[in-house]
């Protein structure tokens, strides 16, 4: 008796192939690469000024310009690690973060206040910090408020000191938040840092024309006309009688 076995049997084989000289797979883009998250523990390493910590993850493959995400602590979306560094006086990892190439006019895209390192410095009065990111050449009037706002908003006037003599411009006017249309002076005037104030009122002025100089002087004429006395006009003064008035030559006939 014969008896016939049929087995079937199933080989999956996956085959390799290495090509050598074959171009790497593309590098994401760096639209993609500049919206990775930074995560929360490297965020926190930037703020207290740990640049081992910072190396290590950029080393492995971090990227220079993440930003802190939707759900970053106190709030702080949009920052990158310099925004960080900047906001935490960290000055030794500002500096070895603009030396590997940090964007210095980076912009924080996701925050309130649209700011920039050196606004984020000068508005939390960290001298140091502003001065090391102005010997760096950081933009003076980006974002908005600008640095000079952040200052003197805020209070601090050594910072606005030295973004006024950086030259920054104190004409410009807010044009977010609940303040849009204010002056750096009026944002000033309106917390009560009347010493700050009072420093940019002298700043414009110095630099003002003679026509600005006078408007400030006077105010404008509507001003002028609304805070004028109301009482009784004077009357006009009367003509020159015949016998002071002098002669008069007529033309020829």
């Amino acid at each position: 008796m014969r008896v016939r076995v049929r087995v079937r049997v199933r080989v999956r084989v996956r085959v390799r192939v290495r090509v050598r000289g074959r171009a790497a797979p593309p590098a994401r883009s760096a639209a993609r690469a500049e919206n990775m998250w930074l995560p929360d523990d490297i965020s926190d390493a930037a703020m207290l000024g740990e640049i081992t910590r910072v190396r290590k993850w950029l080393d492995k493959g971090g990227h220079l310009n993440a930003l802190t995400g939707p759900e970053a602590l106190h709030s702080m979306v949009g920052f990158n690690l310099l925004s960080l560094a900047a906001c935490g006086a960290q000055n030794e990892l500002v500096a070895w973060l603009l030396q590997r190439g940090a964007d210095i006019d980076f912009i924080v895209p996701e925050h309130d206040v649209s700011a920039s390192a050196l606004a984020l410095a000068a508005g939390c009065g960290h001298v140091d910090t502003v001065r090391l990111l102005l010997q760096h050449s950081a933009a003076l009037d980006i974002g908005n408020p600008t640095a000079l706002m952040s200052a003197a908003a805020l209070g601090h006037e050594a910072c606005t000191r030295l973004m006024l003599d950086a030259g920054a411009n104190a004409t410009l006017t807010v044009t977010r938040l609940s303040r849009e249309g204010q002056t750096t002076l009026q944002m000033a005037e309106s917390r009560g840092h009347l010493a700050i104030a009072q420093l940019l009122g002298e700043h414009v002025a110095a630099r003002a024309g003679p026509a600005e100089q006078l408007s400030a002087a006077v105010g404008s004429p509507l001003e002028v006309l609304l805070t004028r006395p109301q009482g009784k006009q004077a009357s006009p003064p009367a003509p020159a009688t015949s016998a002071s008035a002098a002669p008069v030559a007529l033309p020829p006939v």
